[in-house]
Order: C-alpha cells, then sequence, then structure tokens
C-alpha cells in the first residue's frame, strides 16, 4: 500500500477514530500547519490530526511546509507562510485547503478573510522571490529568507461564515465535521424535550 492509499484509508476511518477518542477522554486536536505532522501525532498527550488527511494536499506539498518549519520556525501569518514555502509545491487550491480544515487557524484570523488573501499573499511570495533570485534587496528590509521588515498588508474585510459555512467547508477537506455539528444548537432543546 502506498502513502496516498494509506492516507486515504486513514481518512476514511477518521470518524470512529474520533468518536473513540471522545469516549475515552483523549482529545482530538485540528491540523495545524505550526505543529502536525504528515500522519496523525501524539501531540501533550492528545491526537494531532495529520496534514496528510487534509483533501487536496499531497505529501510533497506537507514535506516541503515542514521544511520550511524546521528551517524557519513557526509560521507568523499568512504572508510569512507564502513567503517561506516553495509555491511550486503548494499551489493555492492546497492553500485553501488547510484554511478550511482549520490548519491556519493559529494565525489567529477568520478562515474566510485567510481565503480572501491567498492571491495577495502570492503575489508578495512571488515577488520577493523574484527579488530574491536577481539579488536585489530583499523589499521586506531583510536578507534571504528573512523578512523582519515585512509590512503585510490587512486581510480582505469579508462576510464572516456561518457555523454551517465553516462545518460544510471543513467537511469537504476532511471528510467530516470537525469543530462541531450541524445539530449542535439544537441540543438542549432536544435534551428539553426528551426530559419532558
Amino acid at each position: 500500500m502506498n502513502d496516498y492509499d494509506y492516507l486515504k484509508q486513514e481518512r476514511d476511518e477518521l470518524h470512529d477514530i474520533l468518536e473513540e477518542c471522545r469516549q475515552t477522554g483523549i482529545e482530538v486536536l485540528p491540523p495545524d500547519i505550526n505543529r502536525s505532522d504528515v500522519v496523525f501525532t501524539v501531540d501533550e498527550g492528545n491526537v494531532r490530526f495529520g496534514l496528510g488527511a487534509v483533501k487536496n494536499v499531497g505529501r510533497g506539498a506537507i514535506e516541503s511546509l515542514i521544511k520550511a518549519r524546521k528551517k524557519g520556525g513557526t509560521f507568523k501569518d499568512l504572508y510569512d507562510f507564502c513567503i517561506r514555502v516553495d509555491l511550486k509545491s503548494l499551489n493555492k487550491r492546497m492553500i485553501e485547503s488547510l484554511i478550511k480544515a482549520g490548519a491556519m487557524d493559529s494565525f489567529d484570523e477568520q478562515r474566510e478573510r485567510l481565503i480572501e488573501g491567498i492571491d495577495q499573499a502570492v503575489e508578495i511570495a512571488q515577488a520577493a522571490v523574484l527579488e530574491r533570485e536577481s539579488g536585489q534587496f530583499n523589499m521586506f528590509g531583510g536578507s534571504d529568507s528573512d523578512h523582519p521588515g515585512l509590512k503585510a498588508p490587512p486581510l480582505p474585510e469579508v462576510k464572516p461564515w456561518s457555523t454551517l459555512e465553516k462545518l460544510a467547508h471543513e467537511k469537504s477537506v476532511l471528510g467530516f465535521w470537525f469543530s462541531g455539528h450541524p445539530l449542535e444548537r439544537y441540543r438542549e432543546e432536544l435534551a428539553k424535550q426528551l426530559t419532558d
């Protein structure tokens, strides 16, 4: 069985595994570009979701991401991420899938704003690469991959996703709802009716 088949099988079995973890008190942490590996790992006694289980993101892209993280430390924001990863290995669709899966939630930005900012972040990253390759002074005031002077523009203002939209996006890239359930808002009402 190759890695792709393994990850697909792993993704198909996740729902049952997650439910079993919840029942036994083991927290399943979301995918995170700053902490996750290709496959599921143990993270401070909990299970950390592997990036390889995110649809549309291949192993080569994940390895490129992890290499950039090991070289330069944690990613600080979307612009830092796009500047440091190899955009030949990690395209816009893959970045979008990571955002929808919640893998960039550590940036403390709304997912919808991150998605709307991808094009701008990629443009800035491509300009930085061109400057490095041409040997010009880095437009961010640093050298090579260092960019401490980066004044990233704010992410676009967009209409926030509803809880249902957020869950639908998670399901589209993870195969299930991760951060909640569409019927969660009815839990109290159902519980009350069952006790009456």
